[in-house]
């Protein structure tokens, strides 16, 4: 079976070209770096390698310069599959160190295999190729560490840019936090000096999911005491409740408004006004009933019943 040594530092590439070449028939070895490939390829020859050059303990460059220098290795097809160093000249002198093929991540998988396949049937740089770039070894090292410091300043300034966003993330969410809790402490002085009583309920079991503390100032009881429509109910003056069952049907279906009595828990009665309206979610439906009471006893005593 043909034999593939596949070398990336990273387990989705790996996994990537692994299931690839086992779809056309070659056996894949992996290494992390430059340093195993070596281990790996003097152990069992492969019939190609295919590698990453940015990795750790040994890159790509070095490990195809080790490779084409290498007698018993320089005969194998070496292809560089990259998607860091892109660049015109990055595969230049990845072609004068003695790369055989220049592929760029991510590949199609039919270019990928048409690549290789011509790799194959070229087979690998010749011996000439190699002994001149032997003697260009000065000139290509020079190349080579030029393409490091080129590569290392992107990745300098990508890693800056992506520190410049964090940072300008973290100033709006610290914004945001600042402008939510200036908005709560608003809506909480609202809530403690407003008269009227605010309300949340569910649709469609009338459970009451808030309730304000002026609740405590008309009721004459605790906001938690406050939890369902019986509750409710039972704090409503018993010539009241018919009327007030007869019309909840419609509290769930338009908007909503009774004027009713209250018995305090001290046996004072107040005369209450409620209004609620309905709230629905993006998809037309029914997600909750929000109202508000007043309390109107005052009001009446001046101006009457109406």
């Amino acid at each position: 079976m043909k034999r593939a040594l596949v070398v990336d530092d990273k387990d989705v590439n790996i996994y990537y070209l692994r299931t690839l070449l086992a779809a056309y028939g070659w056996d894949v070895v992996t290494a992390a770096n430059g340093a195993e490939a070596l281990q790996a390829a003097h152990e069992t020859p492969p019939d190609v390698v295919v590698s990453d050059l940015l990795m750790p303990v040994m890159d790509g460059y070095t490990l195809l310069r080790k490779w084409k220098a290498d007698e018993t290795l320089r005969s194998i097809p070496f292809i560089v599959y990259t998607a860091t160093y892109t660049d015109p000249e990055d595969e230049d002198l990845a072609r004068r160190l003695g790369a055989d093929a220049f592929i760029l991540k991510p590949s199609e998988p039919d270019d990928f295999i048409a690549a290789l396949k011509a790799v194959r049937r070229r087979g690998a740089a010749t011996p000439a190729l190699v002994e001149r770039a032997a003697d260009d070894s000065v000139e290509l090292l020079r190349e080579y560490n030029e393409v490091l410091v080129r590569k290392l300043e992107q990745r300098t300034l990508q890693l800056e840019q992506a520190l410049r966003r964090v940072k300008q993330d973290l100033v709006a969410r610290k914004a945001a936090e600042a402008e939510l809790r200036e908005t709560e402490e608003r809506f909480r002085q609202l809530e403690d000096n407003i008269d009227d009583v605010l309300w949340i309920s569910s649709a469609p079991t009338f459970a009451v999911d808030y309730i304000s503390p002026a609740f405590h100032k008309v009721w004459g009881r605790l906001p938690e005491e406050m939890v369902s429509v019986e509750t409710w109910l039972a704090s409503v003056h018993p010539d009241d409740v018919e009327r007030l069952t007869a019309s909840l049907p419609d509290y769930l279906t338009r908007e909503w408004a009774e004027m009713y009595r209250i018995i305090r828990p001290d046996g004072e009665v107040r005369w209450v006004r409620s209004r609620s309206y309905l709230v629905h979610d993006e998809a037309g439906d029914l997600r909750s009933v929000v109202g508000v009471s007043r309390d109107v006893t005052e009001y009446r005593r001046i101006f009457g019943s109406d």
